[in-house]
């Protein structure tokens, strides 16, 4: 009994050190880190990934993971905005419907389930973001749609939608 309760604790324990401590609110440079402003956010990939664009539920599937290999095989890479930044919460709203606290907490419990193979890495800025779609060939985030985005990466059209076209679903400013 004894033993179980200490692994039970050191579980929980462990899912303590992977989740990672929100950073100071605001940021330092809030334009920066995706901003706290409304409007639409572009979802990016890496320029040599040339999957289709996709429907909001199959976007929604890659983003929470529940797709997690792009149709050429490729694992998908998640590079999540920074914590209160506008794109991060359109994912929440929009795309995760939880609280970020609460989305941490399902992240941990689905890499102990053995559901994903990690925790998603959390970029602290926009830039950040970018140079890292631009070096892996699986990754995908969501970045403020007003960003200056470089040729190696791709701004993906979802159900046919770009940002800033009327039905576009990313967007703090659609219910």
């Amino acid at each position: 009994m004894m033993k179980s309760g200490m692994k039970h604790l050191s579980s929980l324990a462990l899912a303590g050190l992977l989740v990672t401590p929100l950073p100071p609110w605001p940021p330092a440079d809030a334009e920066e880190a995706g901003g706290s402003g409304s409007g639409p956010v572009a979802v990016i990939i890496n320029a040599a990934n040339k999957s289709a664009d996709p429907s909001f539920d199959q976007l929604a599937a890659m983003l929470r993971l529940e797709k997690q290999f792009w149709p050429d095989g490729k694992r998908v890479v998640l590079l999540l905005p920074p914590t209160g930044s506008m794109a991060k919460n359109v994912l929440l709203q929009k795309v995760y419907h939880r609280t970020d606290p609460q989305l941490r907490q399902d992240w941990a419990r689905r890499l102990f389930a053995g559901e994903i193979p990690a925790v998603p890495t959390t970029l602290r800025t926009v830039d950040a973001q970018v140079a890292a779609v631009t070096r892996s060939a699986g990754a995908i985030t969501v970045v403020p749609a007003k960003a200056l985005l470089p040729a190696g990466v791709r701004v993906l059209a979802v159900e046919g939608k770009r940002p800033g076209e009327p039905g576009y679903r990313l967007s703090a400013d659609e219910p």
